[in-house]
């Protein structure tokens, strides 16, 4: 069995030499956790609104590292929680009213338990399967009928509506995990390739590339994960360390986690940002890792905006890509129609904006690039 040594040996004979000033990093920088960003939003919340008031000095802190501001944000998250929050203050008022005799706290929770009929989420939570129910959906070939067939007796398949009962929506299903959970740190040797778009050669990019194997090392019998990471993330989000501890320390898999274009903490060298229509970068990674990884199958794994990423690779290449499969786990089917989805535009993208232009458009030398752009 080749040892971890011979497959970063072949990994650094087919990389890039990093950066300059870059250094092959043992672990990944650590982006900020949910908790800390939830925590760093109130607090420049609660400053935002003392300088509204009066209460605080609008100075800047000198050497303080540039934030978009965090107005859309706090926007977001005032009306998630009102919609959190409808159904049971609906019932509130209303229990209190019948106490108090109250006919108008009646009227009250009547009209917001009314608004409440028509909430999508509440809805699926409750009765409404929703436009796509749950289950296995598939073209009838023999291939996929012959997929589908293992996977109906797979146990997480046994249970796709055994949802947390308190966690009664979408949003709370997502952000819960994040919160509440937390996983262990992995230790990544990390690598470089080098990738550009075909319409301009010439402004190639330095992508890294974060590589963990199993405590018991490299075995070509057993598959090697390639990790899309969703947008703003890396290699140290908190998922994709979990996903990496299991798969190394339980199945023995060696996994490698592609940081997109800038995000990571990782440099821009030219002004070709990340976008997630671009496949090249991830085509250049499955063919890097397929020639070190000495016939060890090859699995694709993204995440939100990584499986937004990955699917879109696996529809470019066909039968080129060097993937024995791939899995794209909560990335939507159409990322233009989803992005004018009304309910996530006043509630999910400014937060996700939010540190999109921390990263881009506030942080050198990306938004200096940007600015070049005439962006």
């Amino acid at each position: 069995m080749p040892s971890s040594e011979e497959l970063f040996a072949r990994l650094k004979e087919l990389s890039t030499p990093p950066p300059e000033g870059v250094a092959h990093l043992a672990s990944s920088p650590t982006n900020p956790t949910t908790n800390e960003l939830l925590l760093r939003f109130a607090r420049a919340g609660g400053l935002h609104l003392a300088r509204k008031v009066g209460l605080a000095a609008p100075a800047a802190v000198e050497g303080a590292a540039p934030q978009a501001s965090v107005t859309p944000v706090l926007q977001g998250g005032s009306r998630l929680l009102w919609h959190w929050l409808r159904p049971w203050l609906s019932l509130i008022i209303i229990v209190v009213g019948f106490v108090a005799h109250s006919a108008l706290l009646l009227i009250v929770g009547g009209v917001i338990l009314a608004t409440c009929a028509g909430d999508w989420q509440l809805m699926r939570s409750l009765w409404h399967p929703g436009l796509v129910t749950p289950g296995l959906h598939y073209a009838d070939t023999p291939d996929n009928r012959r997929i589908a067939e293992r996977l109906r007796h797979l146990p997480i398949t046994q249970r796709l509506r055994e949802l947390t009962p308190w966690l009664w929506n979408g949003d709370l299903q997502t952000i819960w995990p994040f919160v509440a959970y937390s996983a262990r740190n992995v230790e990544y040797r990390r690598f470089w390739f080098e990738s550009w778009d075909e319409d301009a050669r010439d402004q190639s990019e330095l992508i890294a590339l974060d590589v963990a194997v199993a405590p018991g090392g490299f075995d070509r019998t057993k598959p090697f994960a390639l990790v899309c990471h969703g947008l703003n993330g890396g290699s140290s989000e908190a998922y994709v360390r979990d996903f990496v501890t299991h798969v190394t320390r339980d199945l023995g898999w060696c996994v490698a986690v592609m940081v997109a274009r800038g995000l990571g903490h990782t440099p821009i060298q030219s002004g070709r940002l990340f976008h997630g229509a671009r496949t090249c970068d991830l085509a250049r990674a499955a063919k890097m890792l397929h020639a070190a990884a000495d016939g060890a199958p090859l699995v694709g794994v993204g995440y939100s905006m990584g499986g937004v990423v990955l699917a879109n690779y696996c529809g470019v290449e066909g039968a080129r890509s060097p993937l024995s499969c791939a899995v794209s786990l909560s990335g939507c089917y159409d990322c233009v129609d989803n992005s004018r989805f009304a309910y996530s535009q006043r509630i999910w993208q400014p937060w996700l904006t939010q540190q999109l232009k921390t990263n881009f458009c506030l942080r050198v030398p990306h938004c200096e690039y940007l600015a070049n752009s005439g962006v």
